[in-house]
């Protein structure tokens, strides 16, 4: 039961392990998987691009353990081995610097969207519109984006480590 959270506990906290009882998270949005219909109306509402073929989506922050240069370099090895790739949609601060760099190295049958400052039910739209949710993150805390993903049937690549292995 999300072994990673006890364990930090115990390691930064020094709290002995017989003390700790894990309380498992709710959402903090009601995150369903939306119909064809609705995801269309979001679409159509908030003017994104089309996704006719599906996406890959990755959604984060710019903080170095959401992995970022990792999503968009595991994109580019995908568009080198794929003749019709699937865009990727980044969600979250402008790509600049060497995620910048990286972005603008990939072949042009690549595509990356990227979107900021969008609500719950893009968001909600995204993940249920999405072919696969992107999120080779080093470290967290949790792992919401794994779960707001899975409650809306999108599945999930992430690393091997704990918590998103256990999320």
């Amino acid at each position: 039961i999300l072994s990673k959270t006890k364990a930090d506990l115990i390691e930064f906290g020094d709290v002995p392990a017989e003390n700790i009882s894990v309380v498992l998270n709710e959402l903090n949005f009601p995150y369903s998987p939306f119909s064809k219909e609705q995801i269309d109306s979001v679409w159509q509402r908030h003017k994104l691009p089309p996704a006719e073929e599906g996406l890959i989506l990755h959604i984060g922050g710019g903080q170095w353990y959401k992995n970022r240069l990792g999503v968009v370099g595991v994109y580019k090895e995908y568009v080198k081995r794929t003749p019709q790739p699937l865009p990727l949609w980044l969600v979250g601060p402008k790509p600049t610097g060497p995620l910048a760099d990286l972005i603008a190295s990939i072949p042009p049958a690549g595509k990356v969207i990227h979107l900021q400052g969008v609500d719950n039910e893009v968001v909600q739209a995204l993940y249920s519109k999405a072919s696969v949710f992107l999120f080779p993150s080093l470290a967290e805390g949790f792992g919401w984006p794994i779960v707001e993903a899975q409650a809306c049937g999108c599945p999930v690549i992430t690393t091997g480590e704990p918590p998103m292995n256990e999320v």
